[in-house]
């Protein structure tokens, strides 16, 4: 008992009796404890009956308010029903917008490699186009070669022409020599002859 922080104190009034002020008493803590065991049984009676009478007026409650629930279940579950109902629809339509998103997608891009085979078809006809007037050019480089070995070739035929004809000309002027010469052989020849007789 020394070491407790408050011990117990004994405290008396005016006429010479013990009074009970201090809660750290013993004797007090008997009589507290005593009285609260008896108003916890009384407590508990009590609280038993107040609960019987509660629970028989929340089973009166209850009764009255199933048929208003039972209303009420076969309200939610119509709603739910036809929530279920438009969530079907609205899955549907979802998946209509998907399929038609998807189509949608698929002939973007169906177009778009049309365009890229387009625009390869337009640059190979463009090289085409390319690759075709340089073999036009070439050809009608070909052409001016052509027409000069041709006028070459016709200067030549005219070269060799005039060369014939100076041939001739010179064969000419040799046979007339020629003549020439056996005239004068005749005229020596009867020269000599009218000599000699």
């Amino acid at each position: 008992m020394d070491h407790l922080w408050c011990p117990p104190v004994k405290q008396m009034d005016s006429s010479g009796k013990r009074i009970y002020t201090e809660m750290w008493t013993a004797d007090c803590w008997w009589k507290m404890q005593a009285s609260f065991l008896v108003l916890s049984e009384r407590l508990f009676l009590v609280r038993f009956s107040l609960c019987l009478g509660e629970l028989e007026c929340q089973r009166e409650h209850v009764r009255e308010i199933m048929p208003e629930r039972s209303c009420q279940r076969d309200y939610v579950r119509e709603s739910m029903s036809e929530r279920a109902g438009q969530r079907d629809c609205v899955r549907e339509n979802v998946t209509e917008r998907l399929c038609k998103s998807r189509h949608v997608r698929e002939i973007v891009s169906a177009r778009l490699c049309q365009r890229e085979r387009d625009r390869e078809i337009m640059s190979a006809r463009s090289c085409q186009r390319e690759r075709d007037r340089e073999i036009v050019s070439t050809r009608s480089c070909q052409r001016e070669r052509d027409r000069e070995i041709v006028s070459e070739r016709t200067y030549q035929r005219d070269r060799v022409r005039e060369i014939v004809s100076e041939r001739t000309w010179q064969r000419d002027c040799v046979r007339e020599i020629v003549s020439e010469g056996t005239w004068q052989r005749d005229c020596v020849r009867e020269i000599v002859s009218e000599r000699t007789c």
